[in-house]
């Protein structure tokens, strides 16, 4: 949020060439800032880079360190807020223990994947929306 629009350009830039490198693919020109920040400058850095901001419509919360985490319930918790369009984040990371056990995340995300085919949702890649 703080950086100038060159700078974020630029850091956006180099992570996206270190990705290119190691992958083989240039990624989505897409950005999701820290808890949802936004600033003019920041707009202005990706309007360089043609990226597009995005957000999201439903957070599972499950970061909330006094819930218990696991698959069930934050899948159930998905799946009572999932309507078409909508964009679910889940945190597979922690931003202070990088060696916390997220792999709730995986097994919530094949929940959530099951339950929502079976009542005919489609999958797409942000990329693909308009």
């Amino acid at each position: 949020m703080t950086k100038t629009p060159q700078a974020l350009a630029q850091r956006l830039n180099a992570a996206a060439d270190r990705i290119e490198l190691y992958s083989g693919y240039r990624p989505a020109g897409l950005f999701r800032p820290h808890a949802g920040w936004r600033s003019v400058p920041m707009l202005v850095g990706l309007s360089r880079l043609h990226y597009r901001l995005v957000g999201w419509s439903w957070m599972a919360w499950d970061w909330c360190w006094f819930r218990e985490r696991t698959a069930e319930r934050v899948a159930s918790q998905v799946l009572s807020h999932a309507a078409r369009g909508k964009i679910i984040v889940i945190h597979d990371v922690h931003h202070r223990n990088r060696e916390a056990n997220r792999l709730y995340a995986i097994d919530a995300t094949r929940l959530i994947i099951d339950g929502l085919e079976s009542r005919g949702f489609e999958f797409a890649s942000l990329s693909d929306v308009p």
